[in-house]
């Protein structure tokens, strides 16, 4: 499998992103290592690098060429900030990493930046029409779109670092600077005409190390029970609480907040606040959290150069394959399982009778049937619960994920933990506890019936007799011994659905 690498320097730190290319045309990210760095002090003292802080990004440089030695990487591309455009020495500067790294960094182009981001933003979640928000240090980027074609772009050149600047909050309490920042911010929204003649179903998208951070403190504010970023729903009424207590801190610059990765407590706040104001401007009131950056976004387009003519058709579907393909899962046996999966769940629609939100997190299940495998064969469903829950999935929402972690763990229905349930109870209902328990028995009807992995059985019908439910299979061979391992569901068939099966 093909490996590749970028590395993005900015005024503040040095970021290197480890990718390897899976379905020929598809990623996933091995390694992700962010050092601090602060040119900042030098470029707005006399817009020049000293050879001290030269010296300090050439040894972190060298220290990323050495793990991408250790990774087999044969392409990488470093990429500076445009904010090194203000450098007077940038060319001496840039000459010096290249030749003690052989390296060789080049400034972003505003395009590019706003490129990378959209790959980012479009496989990261199923949003067909929406506005990326992405606050960086120095600038902001507003992307709108619809069904994967940009609309309109405007690029700020305000961002959490030089707002507080700008907004004349150096040096202020933290609930006065936020005060500032976010009026001064509001300001700058205003001026862009098309902010305020959106769609109604226009989904808010917000990306970056900042908006990730005010995602996690909110988490923790509000006893949010998982620990994910990717889709997590920002509502207004949850991000108010965690604005009201994050005003409310006693803050330096230096003061670093548990669990959250900003370099400067200042810049957390000011980042903060400016989407305070991009609350204002959120039609549905809620922001959904986009776990993939820039650096994933760039990595994308190097795996798939056609992205921009040729996305991937369906983000969920290419997630769960690129997950299985990486981890040396047979994704033809997998596929069939789903296939089988979904064949049963809609004969049998009269008798489960579930809608159809459940249909993502039966493929997650029905996909990732065999990842536990990767812990322990022994007790799979256990782990396999634990994989799905920490997998990363692009394209499923929270409660798809969870949903798809219980139906794992119910392929042995003895191991359902009431306790565990509910855990979640702010985002699982009493009703998906049946719909999870009638998933898990399908999908492992479906494993039985592709036990040895032949696909000899290609199609079923069932019918419901009173208390029984024949199901009737086809087939392009002999596939008595499926049929005899289908039949050691039956147990836990009738245990869910309250009937008996005969299969033929």
């Amino acid at each position: 499998m093909k490996r590749i690498a970028v590395i993005e320097l900015d005024v503040l730190s040095v970021k290197l992103t480890v990718g390897c290319v899976v379905k020929q045309n598809s990623m996933v990210v091995l390694e992700q290592i962010k050092e601090p760095i602060n040119l900042l002090a030098d470029i707005e003292q006399d817009g020049i690098i000293k050879t001290s802080k030269i010296n300090e990004v050439i040894q972190i440089v060298q220290g990323f060429k050495s793990i991408l030695t250790t990774y087999d990487v044969v392409e990488t591309t470093c990429l500076a900030y445009r904010k090194f455009y203000d450098v007077k020495n940038e060319t001496s500067f840039f000459d010096q990493v290249y030749n003690k790294s052989d390296l060789k960094f080049r400034e972003m182009t505003e395009e590019e930046e706003i490129t990378a981001l959209y790959f980012a933003a479009i496989n990261s979640a199923e949003i067909s029409r929406g506005v990326l928000f992405v606050v960086n240090n120095n600038d902001t980027v507003i992307l709108n779109y619809s069904k994967r074609n940009v609309l309109e772009k405007t690029v700020l050149p305000v961002g959490a670092l030089n707002a507080i600047e700008r907004a004349g909050a150096e040096n202020s309490a933290p609930e006065e600077l936020c005060g500032k920042v976010s009026e001064y911010f509001f300001k700058e929204l205003d001026k862009i005409d098309w902010l305020k003649n959106l769609e109604p179903d226009t989904v808010f998208v917000g990306m970056g190390n900042e908006f990730l951070n005010v995602c996690r403190l909110t988490r923790k504010v509000t006893k949010y029970p998982l620990d994910l970023d990717n889709q997590y729903v920002l509502t207004q009424e949850d991000f108010e609480k965690a604005y009201t207590f994050v005003k409310g801190l006693d803050l330096s610059k230096s003061t670093k907040i548990k669990g959250i990765t900003s370099d400067r407590s200042d810049i957390f706040l000011s980042a903060f606040a400016m989407y305070n104001s991009v609350f204002k401007f959120v039609t549905t009131g809620n922001i959904v959290a986009s776990k993939p950056g820039l650096s994933e976004g760039q990595l994308y387009y190097m795996a798939n150069p056609t992205m921009a003519d040729k996305p991937y058709p369906e983000i969920l579907t290419n997630s769960l394959d690129t997950i299985n393909e990486y981890f040396g899962v047979v994704p033809q046996i997998n596929e069939h399982v789903y296939t089988l999966s979904v064949i049963l769940y809609k004969q049998l629609k009269v008798l489960h009778k579930l809608p159809r939100t459940y249909v993502k997190a039966l493929k997650i299940a029905a996909k990732m049937y065999n990842c536990g495998n990767r812990i322990s064969f022994y007790d799979n469903n256990r782990s396999a619960y634990e994989v799905v829950l920490h997998s990363n999935i692009m394209g499923a929402g929270h409660k798809d994920i969870l949903l798809a972690s219980f139906i794992l763990l119910c392929m042995n229905l003895d191991d359902f933990s009431l306790t565990e349930w509910v855990k979640y109870k702010n985002l699982l209902n009493d009703e998906d506890i049946e719909a999870v328990k009638r998933i898990a028995v399908i999908i492992k009807l479906a494993i039985h019936l592709d036990y040895y992995g032949k696909h000899r059985i290609t199609d079923m019908t069932c019918d419901i007799l009173g208390d029984s439910i024949i199901i009737k299979t086809q087939s392009d061979s002999n596939s008595s011994m499926e049929l005899r391992e289908g039949a050691k569901v039956e147990v836990d068939f009738r245990k869910v659905f309250k009937k008996n099966i005969e299969l033929l």
